[in-house]
């Protein structure tokens, strides 16, 4: 028997204890009341566990996946390129499908945004990067740092660029803009909750599981020095890889800056939808609206989420929670 099989069976037993002991409950209000207590104590960590061991199964699921591709191509699943007078470090996201958008009842939900949840195959693989570029990365290419928060360091991603700014570096590359559907895809890594580690309460002021993996509106307080021109009180970037990776080993994928997409925002629609990222047809003329994901160091922890959604009519400013990660479709084998 494969760990991973012996995994699957034990998160079994524990969600059937946790069943049976909820069904005990419900009949255990005559009991006494440090009974009672003990019992919800006793479930209250046994979901933890639950919750635990379900997504970490989800997660080497998706890392398994990912190597067997990379065998598959003769390749790692890490691969720096040198391009533009800078190194991008990238990881290899494999082909398969998933669910985009979300449920109506996952806290945050916009329906007239998420909804309907459809499925998107992506039939064959890319490279995305590591972290979001840096403003390392961003002053070696263009030969400037627009970042207002420059203090955060040459390692903490580059913001306040415009989607036509980041069109110019991606083009001075050989890279482009990850799509929604790829952005979303590579965010997930397999993981169908409100982020690559599961769900969350936002209503609960520690938010512990999105502490793990981002930057946000509630714990981005910062001690480097801000200019006061915006009042960001007291927070911003950090420093990139801070947090915890998803499956596929990207970094603040949620948090820390939005990301521009390379597609126009727009509502989803029914049906299934095949997408191949080496074959993306792309016209800048008509992208009106363009989208971006993934939350920052300054929305509330419920935008912090793999299906949430905005967009920027203005494609020509840069904002100071914007930056971006960059994206390398798969043409040849490995390449």
């Amino acid at each position: 028997m494969s760990l991973f099989t012996s995994g699957e069976r034990l998160l079994a037993s524990l969600t059937d204890f946790r069943d049976k002991l909820l069904l005990d409950s419900e009949d255990s209000y005559d009991q006494e009341e440090d009974y009672y207590e003990l019992q919800e104590s006793v479930l209250d960590s046994i979901e933890t566990e639950v919750d635990f061991l379900r997504n970490y199964l989800i997660g080497w699921k998706a890392k398994r996946l990912q190597y067997r591709y990379a065998k598959e191509l003769g390749v790692s699943v890490e691969k720096v390129f040198n391009v533009g007078g800078t190194s991008i470090v990238m990881c290899l996201i494999p082909p398969g499908s998933f669910e985009m958008g979300s449920p109506k009842d996952e806290p945050g939900h916009d329906e007239d945004n998420e909804w309907p949840i459809h499925e998107v195959v992506i039939t064959k693989g890319f490279w995305i990067g590591k972290y979001p570029i840096l403003q390392i990365q961003w002053q070696a290419v263009m030969g400037k740092n627009p970042s207002y928060f420059k203090n955060a360091g040459l390692s903490a991603p580059v913001e306040s660029v415009s989607w036509y700014d980041c069109l110019d570096f991606c083009k001075k590359i050989g890279m482009r803009l990850p799509t929604e559907e790829e952005w979303e895809y590579a965010c997930r890594a397999g993981n169908p909750g409100m982020t690559y580690v599961g769900d969350f309460d936002p209503l609960v002021r520690d938010i512990l599981k999105l502490n793990r993996i981002a930057w946000h509106g509630e714990n981005s307080i910062v001690s480097y020095d801000i200019n006061t021109s915006i009042n960001s009180r007291g927070r911003g970037t950090h420093k990139v890889g801070e947090k915890e990776p998803n499956a596929w080993g990207l970094y603040d994928m949620i948090g820390n800056v939005y990301e521009w997409c390379l597609n126009d925002f727009g509502l989803y629609s029914r049906g299934r939808e095949e997408y191949d990222p080496s074959n993306f047809i792309f016209n800048v003329s008509k992208v009106e609206c363009p989208a971006v994901r993934g939350g920052s160091w300054l929305t509330r922890a419920w935008k912090c989420r793999s299906a949430e959604r905005s967009y920027f009519e203005e494609k020509e400013e840069g904002f100071h929670d914007v930056g971006l990660r960059v994206v390398k479709p798969i043409e040849d084998k490995g390449v």
